[in-house]
Parts: C-alpha cells; structure tokens; sequence
C-alpha cells in the first residue's frame, strides 16, 4: 500500500512538470532563435529553473519513499520509474488531445 501511495503522489506531479518544462523549452527555443542573430547562441538549451526543478522533483520523491513511505532504496526507485513511465504516457495522451 506505501509503495502505491509513493507511486501516485508522484505521478500527480509528473505530467504538470512535464507540461511546465514543454512551456519553458518552448520559450528558450524562443528566445535562443532570437539570439542567433546578434551572438554566437550562448544560451543553454535547459533553463536553470527546469534543472532545479528536475532535482526538486527527484529529491522529493526519495524523500517520500525513504524517509515517509518508509520504502527501500530499490522500492523507491522502482516507484520513481512506475511513475515516470505511467505520468508521461498521460502527458503524451492530453497533448495528443489537445493537439
């Protein structure tokens, strides 16, 4: 049941994360078009606020499976991976929707 409530609680954030870091990779696109023009593109293509997030996301998520959940270290990964796959398949299937 712990391994369950690890794997939704973090699926419920994927496919906003996903949608959130598809909007910020939309815009540095944008904005690293813009840029050709003037410099060299120095721009990186992943914006610090998405890493940050990224990591914000991952520590989370071992924080819940090992220090709430009480998971192991392999429980928390496996339901780190369920609910990668799981929430990016529902991000994939609203885009298609939307689209």
């Amino acid at each position: 049941m712990r391994f369950w409530a690890s794997v939704l609680t973090t699926l419920s954030v994927i496919p906003l994360w996903l949608r959130w870091g598809l909007d910020q990779s939309e815009q540095q696109i944008d904005k690293m078009q813009e840029a050709v023009f003037n410099s060299p593109g120095t721009q990186a293509p992943v914006t610090p606020p998405v890493l940050l997030a990224t990591g914000a996301l991952l520590s989370a998520h071992l924080l819940l499976g090992l220090a709430i959940f009480r998971l192991s270290f392999w429980r928390t990964l496996l339901s780190l991976l369920l609910s990668f796959a799981a929430g990016t398949g529902l991000f994939l299937i609203f885009l298609q929707r939307n689209e």
